[in-house]
């Protein structure tokens, strides 16, 4: 695996900066601030900045924005300048999150429109594949030493108590669940392209961690990941047809009340991994539903259409005191409430459209197992932003590079290339 600067090659300077620099910066962060997430919030200012000027001198040798682009995001800024100006007047809260408005313009700009002038080729993306499947590996191993405590027990109730603490040198279990379920996928696509035994061993390794962090949304991403992968094969999909005729045939003959009381006991046992309470009552969503309803009920048809403004939930959600479980938050935990809440209609309608005709190009253009290998990339995205916010690209949150980059800009580059048989320009 080598990488390296190129003067030329946007796609492998951008995995840098989205990526490489962003793992950098939450293991720094997660070393010496005591306050992780408000600190990195700076720091992820400070990487979007260099990741949005990358993308102004990447403009350069007449590769300009178009016309059109141009008025896209001009439009974008201006109208969510009204919607939090708006939600001010409002709701008699100062939102004045402009610097998000532009860093989310800039984003744009860079890591979709710019990058529709560049291509990624087959080769560099192996690098990539390979970077992913290492660096999860080794967050993996580091995870395990530092709980081998937690996980030495032959409770797994009481395993369960600390599976908040899986989180290797993540934020939180949940962005250690993502990156290792996208790591899994990268090693299965090696592994079947290569005939590797030990590249599938590392696939399970990888799937196992992400178990063991009981993330839920994380858990189904990785499995349906997998699946939607091995589909494209022949050779697993007569495996993966057996097996959804074997559970068919369970769920017609199992008994059901006997299945209902067995998931009751389950539940009741385990119930850190159901709900966060022991109150009798099983909430799976953990108050999400609740989170979401809000969401929706202080709409008006201005933001319904413009969204409350980028950034505005936080401030907020903290002036409404929204919490659940004792817990103040500022977050919907859905990337699409998130924003929907922030950007209105169109924000959601802009950010579908990016994502259709991405995946149109892959779907035309791509190699048959990359084509698979991004369509599992994006179902593990769409998954867990179903219970968790931390994907959502353009945006300033956690995993917002790391997610640009892997569902926008990579895919994006590599349709390129496909599609024109060149290196990058």
């Amino acid at each position: 695996m080598k990488l390296k600067i190129s003067k030329n090659n946007y796609t492998i300077n951008m995995f840098y900066l989205s990526v490489v620099l962003e793992l950098l910066m939450i293991f720094i962060t997660n070393t010496i601030a005591k306050s992780v997430y408000g600190f990195y919030i700076y720091v992820l200012f400070f990487i979007e900045g260099i990741i949005i000027v990358y993308g102004l001198f990447m403009l350069r040798k007449g590769h300009g924005l178009k016309l059109s682009e141009g008025l896209i995001i001009l439009l974008f800024i201006i109208t969510q300048v009204l919607a939090l100006l708006w939600s001010s007047i409002r709701y008699d809260v100062i939102l004045f999150d402009f610097h998000k408005v532009l860093l989310y313009a800039g984003m744009i700009g860079t890591c979709y429109f710019v990058a529709k002038r560049y291509s990624c080729s087959y080769n560099v993306l192996d690098v990539i594949l390979d970077f992913l499947i290492w660096t999860g590996i080794i967050a993996c191993i580091y995870n395990l030493i530092v709980n081998r405590h937690y996980l030495a027990s032959k409770d797994l109730s009481s395993v369960m108590h600390y599976t908040w603490n899986f989180r290797s040198f993540f934020f939180t279990r949940a962005t250690y669940g993502i990156y290792v379920s996208m790591a899994s996928i990268a090693a299965l696509v090696k592994s079947e392209r290569k005939n590797s035994k030990w590249l599938l061993i590392l696939n399970v390794f990888l799937i196992g961690n992400v178990l063991i962090t009981a993330a839920r949304a994380e858990i189904i991403a990785v499995i349906l990941g997998t699946i939607l992968y091995l589909s494209y094969s022949k050779k697993y999909r007569k495996f993966i047809i057996l097996g959804i005729l074997v559970l068919v045939l369970l769920l017609i003959t199992i008994n059901l009340e006997t299945l209902k009381n067995d998931l009751d006991n389950l539940m009741e046992t385990y119930y850190i991994f159901f709900n966060h309470s022991q109150s009798g009552k099983t909430d799976i969503t953990t108050g999400r539903f609740y989170l979401w309803n809000l969401a929706f009920q202080s709409n008006d048809i201005f933001t319904f259409i413009l969204g409350h403004g980028i950034g505005s939930k936080d401030t907020l959600m903290k002036a409404w005191n929204v919490t659940v479980l004792d817990e103040m938050l500022t977050s919907f935990h859905n990337g699409y409430v998130d924003l929907y809440f922030e950007t209105g209609i169109l924000g959601v309608s802009f950010l579908g459209a990016c994502l259709i005709k991405i995946f149109r190009q892959v779907k035309k253009y791509c190699r048959k197992d990359i084509a698979h290998f991004f369509y599992a990339i994006l179902a593990v995205w769409m998954l867990v932003n179903m219970a968790d916010s931390n994907m959502l690209p353009f945006t300033t949150d956690r995993f917002t590079p790391f997610a640009t980059f892997m569902v926008i800009t990579l895919p994006l580059t590599v349709a390129n290339y496909a599609k024109n048989g060149k290196h990058s320009i």
